[in-house]
């Protein structure tokens, strides 16, 4: 039996399908997130219950959904997130206003297709 070594370019061709996929990966959870951002109550209208996801008001954190796959020591990383200041104490809370979680609570419902995506068989 004798094994043939393709070296640098089969290793170059991994990398780029796992690139790929975990792009694929952060788009599907973006997706998701976004698709719980879209509850409207109204122009302006009252603030959603403590612990469920925040109302659609402005549109501002869900247009602001973004994703990002970057090498980190040698390794892809997968990034689902917003730069929209406020986006952390929907997340969080504060002293003042109870949580309203939408990306962890998604993250964590969107596991399963997420590991799906990432386990697919390679060509």
């Amino acid at each position: 039996m004798s094994m043939q070594w393709f070296g640098k370019k089969r290793f170059d061709e991994i990398k780029g399908e796992q690139k790929k996929r975990l792009e694929r990966a952060t788009r599907h959870l973006r997706n998701k997130w976004i698709a719980k951002l879209s509850h409207k109550t109204g122009d302006r209208g009252p603030a959603s219950p403590a612990g469920e996801p925040p109302s659609l008001r402005s549109g501002n954190l869900r247009r602001s959904a973004a994703t990002e796959v970057v090498e980190e020591d040698g390794n892809w990383v997968g990034r689902v997130g917003t730069a929209v200041i406020y986006s952390r104490y929907l997340e969080d809370g504060t002293t003042k206003m109870d949580a309203r979680p939408s990306l962890l609570p998604t993250a964590k419902e969107e596991a399963n297709a997420v590991k799906a995506i990432l386990s697919e068989p390679m060509n």
